[in-house]
């Protein structure tokens, strides 16, 4: 790929597409090919590329632009005519990302000069390869590169779904045409950008006040004369049809027969009943009782099964204290305090737990009680341990007598060997008392013994002392 680029000469011209898929930066070959560039230039200080989209993509071909149109069989160059094709030997369609001028009509018919270059051909639509397309090289004007990582902005086009004259069907745009070097400083717009803004809205908004114009004369209808005719009057009627909004004057048979049973007297349609219009008189309709709701009995609890039922299997602190209990919730139901008997009861136990407080002698159970034991014998046994002047080693275990009652547990000592006590000393003092060994020290201590040991041999067989 280097030795493709090095046969390409130098770009002097630099311009930004700023599309809906991204930025693509292009950059311009001005001298080689000097009407196509200066065409491009042109036309993007007029701002006329802003808005065209990609009308054709052809995936790993190319992708084509240019057209106002959106058709591609629109476009115009900025020198009023089509202009000639500038083919070059060192350019060529080799790989993707070269820009490329696209033809108005088809080269094989077009007119050609005496070199065979195409003329009057080339407007303002112009392409990007996806590809190499070797086969255009000569017969297309190729005049600028994509440089940089934007190509891969311009690789997302082809991906876009088309239909079968190769339109995608959400066609991407180009927003605007940002110029960065421009190689032609000479170079005067035929208008502004500004200017053919405004000249696009004018353009729409005539477009579409002539749509509105038409679409009004259409729903006009033209009247029919039938005054010269016979039946005239008669045409007239049947097609006249009532406004919207006006009540149409139907008759029936109570109006064109003179007959007694039917009356001619309109009728209102009530929810209940027909009513004549001459008899309806104003009146408010009454209210009517709504039905009396079903009134919800709740069912009685019968404490007495309750109580029954719980009596069966339960102990007698249970039971008292279920009688209790719902002695305590009838008292609530019928507004009466609780009894005193079970006030005082309550005051009782508050009493004496509080008196036990104030003297230091709560009431204590049955396991305070253990533990004070089992604290005394810990006492004891200390004492015997410490009275004892020397206290031998144990024998060896012997787990099958082992017992639940051993009362002399707690004077058990465990003892080592003096074996054992001499490793663990040993392994003790490896973990904390340890050498620090430098190899620096045995080389100093080895020069400091033969100071003449430092002797270098050489390949030639001769040793040399350092002096």
């Amino acid at each position: 790929m280097s030795s493709i680029y090095n046969l390409e000469p130098y770009t002097n011209g630099k311009v930004v597409l700023q599309t809906t898929v991204g930025d693509i930066e292009l950059e311009l070959w001005g001298k080689e090919c000097p009407k196509a560039v200066r065409n491009f230039i042109a036309l993007s200080l007029e701002g006329y590329y802003d808005g065209c989209i990609f009308h054709r993509v052809v995936p790993d071909f190319i992708v084509q632009t240019g057209d106002p149109t959106g058709t591609g069989r629109g476009g115009e160059s900025f020198y009023g005519e089509p202009f000639e094709t500038e083919p070059h030997q060192r350019l060529r369609f080799n790989r993707r990302g070269l820009v490329g001028m696209a033809h108005s009509v088809d080269p094989d018919t077009a007119e050609r000069d005496n070199r065979g270059r195409i003329l009057r051909t080339n407007t303002s639509q112009f392409f990007i390869t996806m590809s190499d397309a070797m086969e255009l090289t000569g017969t297309n004007t190729l005049f600028g590169r994509i440089v940089g990582d934007t190509i891969f902005n311009a690789l997302k086009i082809q991906s876009y779904e088309t239909d079968a004259d190769e339109k995608p069907l959400y066609p991407p745009k180009i927003k605007t045409v940002k110029i960065v070097i421009n190689p032609f400083e000479d170079i005067v717009p035929r208008i502004t950008r500004a200017e053919r803004k405004a000249q696009a809205q004018a353009k729409a908004d005539r477009q579409r006040e002539r749509e509105e114009e038409l679409a009004k004369f259409n729903k006009k209808k033209l009247k029919k004369k039938t005054a010269l005719l016979s039946f005239g009057d008669e045409a007239t009627e049947e097609e006249a049809q009532p406004e919207v909004g006006q009540r149409r004057n139907v008759k029936s048979s109570h109006d064109l027969l003179d007959d007694k049973t039917l009356s001619r007297d309109r009728i209102v349609k009530n929810d209940k009943q027909v009513v004549p219009q001459n008899n309806i008189t104003e009146s408010r309709a009454e209210p009517q009782p709504e039905p009396p709701k079903e009134q919800v009995t709740k069912p009685k609890v019968d404490l007495a099964a309750i109580r029954k039922e719980h009596s069966t299997g339960t102990s007698a602190d249970v039971k008292e204290s279920i009688r209790q209990t719902e002695e305590a919730i009838e008292a609530m139901k019928s507004g009466k305090k609780p009894s005193e008997k079970m006030e005082k009861k309550g005051d009782d136990d508050y009493s004496a737990m509080l008196e036990g407080y104030k003297k230091g002698k709560p009431k204590r159970g049955a396991a305070f009680d253990r533990l004070k034991a089992f604290k005394e014998g810990l006492r004891s046994t200390a004492k015997v341990v410490e009275n004892s002047e020397e206290t031998p080693a144990d024998d060896e275990y012997d787990y099958d007598k082992d017992t639940e009652n051993d009362s002399d547990w707690m004077n058990h000592q465990l003892h080592s060997s003096a074996k054992d006590r001499l490793e663990e000393d040993q392994s003790r003092r490896a973990e904390v008392d340890y050498d620090v060994i430098d190899p620096r020290q045995f080389k100093r201590a080895r020069k400091h013994a033969n100071p003449n040991s430092d002797v270098r041999q050489r390949s030639g067989g001769g040793a040399y002392a350092r002096i």
